[in-house]
């Protein structure tokens, strides 16, 4: 368990109004992501509800440092950007009541102090909050910086007790970029910023997963220090969020009556690493379902007669013939002979009837010597017509500021892309509509296929 001390010398008035200040403000925090509403926390009791009554502070604590890590755990599994955030600020809060509740922490809560009561009370309140966050949508701009800074209050008034306090990192979650160059994390609070006659600090080492990095640093004005951190140094993965652990370490000196006496501190937080992967959606079409339907109940008749060769001697046989040609979109199909009529049909033989290009010709074809003979022949004629729908469905990734290409079979007359980002956003778009992340742009027709671009907008990071 974190154990940090309290500022002391602080008035009884200003730490209770700074841990109200603290738990109020994670309340609405909480209760705009998502999670469980809670009742006004500034009006909770100096007196133990029922629940924790006889439990120890520091088993109180427990539970909230704990309930902070499941938060982070919950962020691994489901890629949750905002349980991240909200994960290491709980376990935050945790350390700052630790420095509220100084020499009690053995005591039984209902043996508390006003003011240590009230602040384990509000922590056991925003713990039950935690253990309720349930998953839902959120802008990628809230989970970018982990911000104390309300909750907490001015840092000024800690600066007579401690000589380190985090306020607010932003660049908590870092957005992969494509064209290289450097990450920036800035972190406001005590023990950062320029020098002063009174306190000098320096970063000792800055490490990602164990591994110490480069970086760079500037100290633009008071408690405020910016860190560039290399394109390399980050290791962003495809399609896929990543937590990374990050520790900052640094030495603290401040002045004394004696000479300068100086303090190490590490920063360990949880940094999350999200590539140009904007989500996953599902494309559903539907194309015209085509078939060759008969035109009449009953097949086309032709017919043939052949010459009259008046054969008396020496004779021979004839090829005789006909050809039929049927409309567009349409074609011969079954040929058949139906039957002969004349005297000459006893001198014609090898009669047949077959379809040729494509089924658009029927042909009729006999040998014949004698006398004429009218043959009978035809064929089904058929028609290509739409006989109902054929539903389809492709999956894509999006990628942040890139288009979108959606590849469909020509003729489609209905598409519908449906999915979610990776911040959970819900994404439902019809043809050529446009929604806050796809944003249409155009439709090419192109022989076979039909294409339609759209354009995957970046994340709001402000």
């Amino acid at each position: 368990m974190t154990r940090i001390a309290f500022p002391i010398g602080l008035s009884v008035r200003r730490v209770v109004m700074i841990l109200v200040s603290l738990v109020a403000l994670a309340s609405t925090v909480w209760s705009l992501h998502g999670c469980a509403s809670a009742g006004p926390l500034g009006a909770v009791a100096p007196v133990a509800g029922p629940v924790i009554a006889k439990k120890a502070a520091k088993d109180v604590i427990d539970d909230a440092e704990k309930a902070g890590q499941n938060l982070l755990s919950q962020a691994e599994r489901t890629g949750n950007a905002l349980a991240a955030r909200f994960g290491n600020e709980l376990t935050v809060a945790a350390a700052n009541t630790v420095l509220l509740a100084g020499g009690e922490l053995d005591r039984l809560v209902d043996q508390l102090s006003k003011e240590a009561s009230i602040a384990i009370n509000a922590l056991s309140e925003l713990t039950e909050q935690a253990n309720s966050f349930q998953k839902g949508a959120f802008e990628l701009k809230d989970a970018m910086a982990l911000d104390l800074r309300g909750a907490m209050g001015d840092i000024r008034f800690f600066v007579s007790k401690t000589d380190f306090m985090i306020q607010r990192i932003d660049g908590i979650t870092q957005l992969e970029s494509k064209r290289g160059g450097e990450y920036k994390l800035v972190v406001t609070g005590l023990g950062f910023g320029p020098n002063t006659s009174k306190s000098r600090n320096r970063i000792t080492a800055f490490k990602l997963h164990g591994s110490q990095v480069t970086f760079t640093e500037n100290r633009p004005r008071a408690n405020r220090t910016e860190f560039n951190l290399p394109n390399a140094a980050l290791h962003f993965k495809d399609n896929q969020i990543v937590f990374e652990p990050l520790e900052i370490s640094g030495i603290v000196e401040t002045k004394k009556m004696l000479g300068w006496s100086s303090k190490e501190y590490k920063v360990p937080v949880r940094l999350t690493l999200m590539p140009r992967f904007a989500g996953r959606i599902k494309v559903m079409f539907a194309t015209d379902k085509l078939d060759w339907v008969a035109v009449t109940p009953e097949p086309a008749r032709y017919t043939y007669t052949t010459p009259d060769h008046n054969c008396s001697k020496d004779c021979r046989f004839f090829p005789e013939g006909a050809q039929k040609l049927v409309a567009a979109n349409q074609r011969f199909f079954n040929p058949q002979i139906f039957g002969r009529e004349g005297e000459g049909c006893g001198w014609t033989r090898n009669q047949r009837a077959t379809i040729l290009g494509g089924g658009t010709i029927l042909d009729f074809w006999t040998e014949a010597q004698g006398s004429p003979c009218t043959y009978t022949y035809g064929a089904t004629i058929q028609e290509l017509k739409i006989v109902g729908e054929v539903p389809g469905s492709k999956d894509y990734n999006l990628q942040f500021g890139e288009n979108l290409v959606v590849d469909l079979p020509a003729g489609t007359k209905f598409w519908r892309l449906r999915g979610a980002t990776t911040a959970f956003q819900t994404i439902d778009v019809v043809m050529d509509q446009s929604g806050e992340i796809l944003k249409y742009r155009r439709t090419v027709d192109s022989g076979t296929r039909k294409r339609v671009v759209y354009y995957v907008a970046p994340p709001k990071l402000e």
